[in-house]
């Protein structure tokens, strides 16, 4: 299972598109990492947005996009971030790729233990879309973003 430091890592790899646009989004539906998310939503919700900025808290992710659009994401146990140059051909374990102009934003997953939502709100959700706040509270112990931490409850 990813560690706090590795799921910083992972999440600081999709900085690298920060103000770029999502103009396609592939998802394998049948994978497991979207059992509690609706694919088609998150395909129109993703496609056209832009990256804002990325949050990390314990082994939990949140990555801001334009519209007030949130992805939530845990790694599970074999998950990991990577941001690649386009164009790029899913491979078999890659679940979730967001394509822009030059990047493609790639979560790859062998086992299928990670989990995705989206939500839609102003702000930093408190749990977003499917995504229970218990989910983004108490848990471990550094949060790297304030505003992460004040919005969901937690501590810094």
């Amino acid at each position: 299972m990813p560690e706090l430091a590795e799921v910083f890592y992972f999440s600081k790899r999709w900085d690298a598109a920060i103000g770029r646009a999502v103009v396609s989004v592939h998802a394998n539906e049948k994978s497991r990492v979207f059992r509690e998310c609706d694919v088609a939503r998150l395909r129109r919700g993703l496609t056209g947005a832009k990256l804002k900025a990325s949050h990390t808290h314990g082994k939990q992710m949140l990555f801001e996009f334009s519209g007030g659009r949130w992805l939530a994401v845990h790694l599970g146990m074999t998950g990991e971030l990577s941001a690649r140059p386009e164009p790029h051909d899913p491979a078999k374990h890659d679940h979730l790729v967001l394509h822009t102009r030059a990047l493609a934003l790639v979560f790859t997953d062998p086992r299928q233990f990670g989990r995705w939502s989206l939500a839609k709100e102003k702000r930093l959700p408190r749990g977003g879309a499917r995504c229970h706040r218990s989910r983004w509270t108490g848990l471990s112990p550094r949060n790297e973003s304030r505003r992460f931490c004040n919005a969901t409850g937690g501590s810094r």
